[in-house]
């Protein structure tokens, strides 16, 4: 059944604090899969402005995320990287982002030159500090982890990249696991754990 736009809205806003709460609620393993030689290849793979998407186990959103990764950062160059969580748009160092995660795939652009690339990851620093978008409102006031990324290659393109929003459930968004499966669009860098 389809739940029509306005109605989907509606119970997003309604389901805002118990959205809040279960982003805050972890389970974790014992030891994550994401080791330190990983991060060494995964660190050594990239280039500024390539998508960054993750697994980690244990996390409640889990299980209403489809795909098989649930988050999504841009890397900055030098060790760093930019995300969108519970307390807004941060820039967090790389080794500390790959300690909470299972899994993590690094994506590229193939629409996007060198410089695009550059310019995507201004924006992105332009947006440190801005809330996170518990209601995924298509707008740039607010901004959910995948929707970040996809507005700075958007911005860095002068809104002429071939990758945009699809409706899910009513909704126009992007998964985290969208980067992966558009093969035609983005480029898989690399990919930790392996097997």
């Amino acid at each position: 059944m389809k739940i029509p736009g306005l109605l989907h809205r509606w119970i997003l806003i309604a389901l805002k604090p118990v959205t809040k709460l279960m982003g805050k609620i972890h389970f974790a393993p014992h030891a994550r899969k994401i080791l330190a030689h990983d991060v060494i290849a995964i660190e050594d793979a990239m280039l500024p402005g390539d998508g960054i998407i993750t697994f980690s186990e244990g996390e409640l959103t889990n299980y209403f995320i489809d795909g098989e990764y649930k988050h999504c950062a841009m890397y900055l160059g030098q060790g760093q990287v930019i995300e969108a969580v519970g307390k807004g748009v941060v820039i967090t160092d790389l080794e500390d982002f790959c300690a909470s995660k299972d899994k993590i795939c690094v994506v590229r652009p193939k629409f996007c030159t060198f410089d695009e690339r550059l310019r995507a990851v201004k924006y992105a620093l332009t947006q440190v500090g801005t809330a996170y978008d518990y209601e995924f409102n298509p707008n740039v006031d607010s901004f959910y982890c995948a929707e970040l990324y996809t507005q700075a290659l958007q911005m860095a393109t002068s809104f002429t990249s071939p990758f945009f929003p699809r409706e899910v459930m009513g909704m126009m968004t992007v998964l985290p696991v969208d980067f992966k499966l558009a093969t035609k669009k983005f480029e898989i860098v690399i990919e930790r754990p392996i097997g």
